[in-house]
């Protein structure tokens, strides 16, 4: 799975987890460090936090994340515990 429907060549941490599937765990893990980060005009002292579309295109196509991504699933909606 790849992201190629977008204008932008970053996507937010929220776009990530609304969009994508990811947790912040997941984030931190497989993405580190954002890319580079933007005024939050909601929340002055919060920056937005942004990620190049690239890097996330790699951890979307990545067997971890993918199987990741799976339990996550399994965990959430089936109830199973870790």
């Amino acid at each position: 799975m790849t992201i190629t429907d977008t204008e932008t060549e970053y996507l937010s941490s929220k776009e990530l987890k609304d969009l994508r599937g990811f947790t912040d765990p997941a984030i931190k893990k497989f993405l580190g460090e954002c890319d580079k980060t933007k005024k939050n005009t909601k929340n002055k002292s919060a920056p937005i936090k942004l990620y190049s579309l690239e890097r996330v295109n790699k951890v979307l196509s990545d067997p971890s994340f993918i199987e990741c991504r799976w339990c996550d699933h399994v965990t959430r909606h089936i109830g199973c515990r870790r």
